[in-house]
């Protein structure tokens, strides 16, 4: 944590920038220092300004893997439902995934394919 008046070196705040994953705001914070400081010293100084882009970029990466993670956990998860004929789940998929259209008035359920109907059935209750 920095001391009030005195001035930082640079490898606190690549530091700084690195646990905080470029996010100036945090990395200010955890330094005890103003965000404009940091911003001065990506102005005046390349290698902080590209760790600023690097610690980012990794950042963005690591997100990525993770959502990718978490849609194979939930496409799974899908599966399973599907597989017990869950009802909710049913409906889900033919809303998200086939274009699944219900007119609740008339009872009718059309799946469309390319902005096109495709398929129409009468779900009357009757």
């Amino acid at each position: 944590m920095a001391v009030p008046g005195v001035k930082l070196n640079k490898d606190d705040i690549l530091h700084a920038l690195k646990q905080k994953k470029g996010i100036i705001s945090y990395a200010a914070d955890s330094l005890g220092c103003d965000r404009a400081t940091i911003y001065d010293w990506k102005d005046r100084d390349e290698d902080v300004a590209n760790a600023i882009k690097k610690c980012r970029e990794d950042y963005a990466k690591e997100l990525k893997e993770k959502d990718d993670i978490l849609v194979d956990k939930a496409y799974e998860a899908l599966q399973d439902l599907l597989e017990t004929r869950d009802t909710t789940a049913v409906i889900f998929t033919l809303k998200a995934k086939a274009g699944w259209v219900q007119d609740a008035v008339n009872h009718n359920v059309t799946i469309v394919k390319n902005d096109k109907p495709y398929k129409e059935k009468n779900v009357s209750p009757d």
